[in-house]
């Protein structure tokens, strides 16, 4: 899924929430929203309930990496063919590779699955 906004994600966390029968894990005040309702701006505060969240930075790093210590979970070079990421700008090698410009559908690199079953952690949409 791309094309959806960081609170939008988090209000999405929320209904999770909700319809688990959780306490929130996050409060959304002075809400904005587009044509489309996507939300645009609003006041996110942490109240740390026992609801659905975000990872953390090293929570997305963890579940990425699944207990490796190189820099991806398939090794230590990225230049386009394990991922959907811009070949142009390989990371541990000088071999250029594919840049597609658009987004796959999850599992397209399916031999590249980590150990915790996880695809496309690295790539695949680009943000602003």
């Amino acid at each position: 899924m791309d094309r959806v906004s960081w609170y939008d994600e988090v209000g999405l966390c929320n209904k999770l929430s909700a319809l688990g029968g959780k306490a929130a894990y996050f409060r959304l005040a002075s809400v904005e929203r587009d044509e489309d309702r996507s939300i645009t701006s609003a006041t996110v505060t942490i109240i740390g309930g026992s609801g659905y969240r975000l990872p953390t930075e090293a929570g997305w790093e963890h579940a990425c990496r699944a207990g490796t210590t190189m820099p991806y979970h398939f090794g230590s070079s990225l230049n386009g063919r394990e991922a959907n990421v811009n070949g142009n700008w390989p990371y541990g090698t000088e071999t250029i590779g594919p840049t597609l410009g658009q987004t796959k559908a999850v599992g397209s690199y399916g031999n590249f699955a980590n150990a915790f079953g996880l695809n496309d952690m690295q790539g695949n949409v680009w943000t602003r």
